[in-house]
């Protein structure tokens, strides 16, 4: 029988937006009368409500420089690949990040006749590598770029995350589809019913949750913050990261522990009382090349609350975040334009107003960023590939 290959890093349910992803497509997949199987980096025992058989092949860290690094990687994408066991007629569902797979798409045609493949771009990395502009970097970015996306362009069928990815990519492939990463329909329904928050009687909660690192720099809402009163805002930081010590460091220092308190990462149940008690939620993402062809994962889990945001972003990330009410985005790592924020909601008048607009992020949510409202245009589109 004719089989649906995902292959991958990540499987269904690992925890990472990765791995979501990957769960997205095994549900969305699994009505079709095809073989399904996932070829991921760890085979445990999982869960899964849905037919699908994970095939292992171990992953191990990729360390050195750029070029041992992505040596290393195309030598584990090639072990997947053959793991999968390839067949004519297949169709073959490659997931980047790791973009050594689609190295190997123009040689998967080559050899298997009737092959279908598909490419899910959830990240552009080849961008990532030139992070401090240095000459190698930018040739080898340069370089990774125009071979992936000589590759890609063999592709049957591109799927992307957002609009900026869409059309940089359908220069080379005309067929491009997007599928947001979004949220699961069972946690936009427990975030949508969050209550609590809005207009509080002693002072104003802000809420930041997530990684605590360098492309987060949430130094920017504590400086911010500085220049407020303990009665006016109190910052509730809930996560891990790099930065964890540095920032702690910084609230004693600056002795702003009568408005910062730092918390460990929670589960999910636990964050949503957090969800409950805050009135605003913040996000920051700093702005760099790579950064701007992503949405973060934050941006659709904060638009199911209905609450305002205030987000520090630019590129694919500002744009879907400027399609909700209640929001406002400025420029990332700006101390004054934050500041100018925070002092403009202490106008209880404004922020009433700005509490109630955000309301209506709920439904836009809903319609826009759940996962499974797009398993019915996944499908159609693999059916589309084995009738043609």
């Amino acid at each position: 029988m004719k089989e649906i290959k995902i292959i991958s890093a990540y499987k269904p349910r690992d925890g990472s937006a990765a791995g979501n992803r990957i769960e997205f497509f095994c549900k969305a997949l699994n009505e079709l009368n095809y073989g399904l199987y996932s070829t991921s980096e760890e085979l445990n025992s999982v869960d899964l409500p849905f037919n699908v058989k994970l095939m292992h092949c171990r992953n191990n860290e990729f360390k050195g420089n750029v070029v041992l690094r992505f040596i290393k990687e195309t030598i584990y994408c090639f072990k997947l690949i053959k793991f999968a066991r390839i067949n004519n007629g297949d169709v073959i569902f490659f997931s980047i990040p790791h973009m050594s797979f689609s190295f190997f798409i123009r040689i998967i045609k080559f050899f298997f006749s009737g092959v279908k493949i598909v490419v899910d771009v959830r990240d552009l990395t080849w961008l990532y590598i030139n992070k401090n502009d240095k000459f190698f970097e930018k040739l080898i970015s340069r370089t990774f770029e125009k071979i992936c996306l000589f590759n890609i362009a063999r592709a049957d069928v591109v799927f992307v995350t957002n609009g900026y990815q869409k059309k940089y990519i359908s220069s080379f492939n005309h067929n491009v589809i997007t599928i947001q990463n979004g949220i699961s329909r069972e946690k936009h329904k427990i975030l949508s019913n969050v209550n609590g928050g809005g207009i509080t009687v002693d002072c104003i909660k802000i809420l930041y949750a997530g990684n605590f690192g360098l492309l987060q720099n949430l130094f920017t809402i504590l400086e911010a913050v500085r220049a407020f009163n303990c009665t006016q805002y109190q910052l509730y930081l809930v996560g891990n990261g790099a930065d964890k010590d540095r920032i702690k460091n910084y609230v004693n220092q600056h002795r702003l522990n009568d408005r910062v308190f730092i918390f460990d990462s929670v589960s999910f149940g636990e964050l949503v009382k957090f969800y409950e008690q805050c009135d605003i939620v913040y996000g920051q993402i700093i702005n760099t090349k790579a950064l701007k062809t992503a949405v973060p994962s934050k941006v659709f889990e904060y638009a199911s609350l209905g609450k305002p945001i205030i987000y520090g972003i630019r590129g694919a990330g500002e744009d879907e975040i400027k399609k909700l009410a209640g929001v406002f985005v400025v420029e990332p790592e700006n101390v004054l334009a934050l500041s100018a924020v925070l002092e403009e909601l202490l106008d209880s008048s404004l922020f009433a107003r700005v509490v109630n607009e955000a309301l209506s992020n709920v439904d836009y949510s809903s319609s826009n960023f759940v996962r499974e409202n797009y398993e019915s245009v996944c499908r159609e589109t693999i059916v589309r590939l084995i009738n043609d």
